[in-house]
């Protein structure tokens, strides 16, 4: 069994800081890390010249008597196996705020929506099934998008496919809670995930209307560049952004690649590409440098809008879009889907099957084109 023994370090100024001393170490489930020894933050008077000092110390020194009989409960609970009723009042924000270090930032996006509903407090006894209930309700009907670009009145409630996702990531968050032994019980199991499904049909341009928008004066250059660019390779928004031109390299095969560890899938993928595609990335300049200098996210909301308006184009287009206009072209030029997910750096293949409809449209007019045979 693990004992905890509280303890003093000298410090400057007649001043000595209390300490948790943990033997054997323990490991908290928290931070999947094995503690040792843990600071209160608090301090007393090595010698106390005054009543007021002594006086000090004795309450400093009663509530660090008391925090270590909570650690020595707790932690013999923990190996134990029984549940600390003290954890209900820890808050259940910095936990989630714990568990998603070091994840993808649709993790963060989650805890804000979560954060945002609780107005920035939630104790793991707060925690119930119907709140968890009217946060799924709250998701689905009132959510705004977290975007700081715009302001409150002008943000769109977020769409059914958001909802589930950030639903999803605070299910499982909830689920590693009850396993951690931070809520009675399991709540994941009471809670059904949100529909996300949607039209399969993604909006993209057509090789006309790629002509048309290139050939359309864009406000910012780099803007023009980059959506061209993701035509030609299918890059995300992220990646784009932060493609440097050490990214740009030779492949086994003597033609350019880009090798880089993908924002999203947070792994490394080479991506062939053509030398039509690197003439919109401008000058060769230093490896570390980003290949579209100065193109910035901002550039993808109110300027791409007007210079997709001013093509004539009435599609609703983002610069998302363009990854889509990637993948339809080439599943149009008959490229197989295994193909098109690899290139896509899709990490299932069911992500690439919501292009497919082009396949569907392509049988029906080959079976047009015989039916005036007789």
């Amino acid at each position: 069994m693990t004992s905890v023994t509280l303890r003093t370090k000298k410090g400057k100024h007649g001043k000595a800081y209390l300490f948790l001393d943990y033997y054997p170490p323990y490991f908290d489930p928290l931070t999947r890390k094995t503690k040792r020894q843990e600071y209160l933050k608090m301090f007393v008077y090595t010698r106390p010249a005054t009543v007021h000092q002594k006086e000090y110390n004795r309450k400093v020194m009663a509530n660090a008597e008391m925090m270590r009989n909570k650690r020595s409960i707790s932690v013999l609970n923990q190996e134990t196996g029984l549940f600390d009723s003290d954890r209900l009042r820890m808050s259940f924000l910095k936990y989630f705020e714990e568990k998603i270090k070091g994840k993808p930032r649709h993790w963060q996006t989650a805890l804000q929506y979560f954060s945002r509903y609780v107005n920035g407090e939630c104790a793991f006894g707060n925690l119930d099934v119907r709140l968890c209930q009217k946060y799924r309700e709250y998701l689905l009907n009132e959510a705004v998008c977290i975007n700081p670009m715009f302001d409150e009145k002008k943000r769109r409630k977020i769409s059914s496919t958001t909802a589930s996702k950030n639903f999803a990531y605070f299910r499982n968050i909830l689920r590693e809670a009850f396993r951690d032994r931070y809520l009675k019980e399991n709540l994941y199991d009471y809670l059904d995930p949100i529909n996300g499904k949607t039209d399969s049909r993604r909006e993209f341009l057509t090789e006309p209307e790629i002509k048309k928008l290139y050939k359309t004066p864009c406000k910012y250059d780099v803007l023009k560049r980059a959506a061209m660019f993701s035509i030609y390779t299918g890059l995300r928004l992220s990646d784009i952004i932060d493609l440097k031109w050490k990214d740009i390299t030779t492949a086994p095969d003597g033609q350019p690649c880009i090798r880089k560890k993908m924002i999203k899938c947070r792994r490394e993928v080479t991506v062939f590409v053509s030398e039509n595609a690197l003439k919109f990335c401008g000058p060769k300049g230093h490896p570390d440098r980003a290949v579209f200098h100065n193109f910035r996210q901002s550039m993808t909301v109110t300027p791409l809008k007007n210079w997709i308006k001013d093509s004539g184009i009435r599609k609703h287009i983002t610069f998302h879009c363009f990854r889509h206009t990637h993948a339809t072209l080439l599943i149009s030029k008959g490229i197989d889907i295994y193909t098109v997910s690899g290139m896509l750096t899709h990490s299932d293949i069911k992500t690439t099957q919501v292009y497919t409809h082009l396949i569907d449209s392509k049988k029906r007019d080959a079976a047009h084109c015989i039916e005036n045979i007789l």
